[in-house]
């Protein structure tokens, strides 16, 4: 199944706006810039937030800032208190519980998401079978989205993008990033699908291979 509306965190995108392949990985997903929600509170995080600057310090935060202005913003959810319930999960903090709790509502919705933390606490939570089968099919992890990236612009292209935002002095590097494309330039490709593998399955020992949206 496709989706032609989704709703993006603030880790993935903040990565792909560093990466300077935002608008590629919407291509990957057939989703265009005015449908893709964000979260409310993105713009403020990418002028101030230290973490953007710490992990990405060479890209153009102003730039990125822009980018995410012409997003359009998730509308909130209306059931307040699953958005509530969610929230309570060890794991799933303010930002998840907002998009989950909207994207339950609108079951034309792909969510596209950084946080593999909040899809473990998700799965492993009792109580939440319902919510997890509900979103079923419907969630991209990160790493799938930087594989889908590959694919499109090659393992050299999606590294070399990295490594020019991100440099091997940077302390905070995304580390989903440096499993997958290594600690030496250049990463081979089969090297790079082992770490991608490595990181999906990070996620699926735990929601299971099928729950993922896949493309």
């Amino acid at each position: 199944m496709t989706y032609d509306k989704a709703c993006i965190d603030s880790d993935a995108l903040v990565n792909l706006l560093a990466l300077g392949c935002f608008g590629d990985a919407l291509s990957c997903v057939g989703c265009v810039e005015s449908c893709c929600f964000r979260l409310p509170s993105m713009v403020a995080q990418l002028k101030r937030a230290r973490w953007v600057g710490e992990r990405w310090p060479r890209a153009d935060r102003k730039a990125m800032a822009e980018a995410a202005q012409r997003l359009p913003v998730l509308p909130p959810p209306e059931d307040i208190a699953t958005q509530g319930m969610l929230n309570l999960i060890e794991g799933i903090d303010i930002g998840d519980a907002y998009i989950l709790a909207r994207a339950l509502e609108d079951p034309g919705l792909l969510v596209l998401t950084g946080d593999g933390r909040m899809i473990r606490a998700l799965h492993e939570c009792s109580g939440t079978a319902d919510v997890c089968e509900a979103l079923r099919g419907r969630v991209m992890f990160f790493p799938q989205i930087v594989g889908g990236l590959v694919n499109t612009l090659s393992v050299t292209e999606v590294e070399y993008r990295w490594r020019s935002a991100a440099p091997d002095t940077t302390s905070h590097r995304h580390k989903s990033l440096s499993i997958m494309f290594g600690s030496t330039s250049p990463t081979r490709s089969e090297e790079f699908w082992s770490g991608h593998d490595l990181q999906v399955a990070h996620v699926t020992a735990v929601c299971g291979d099928s729950w993922l949206y896949s493309l």
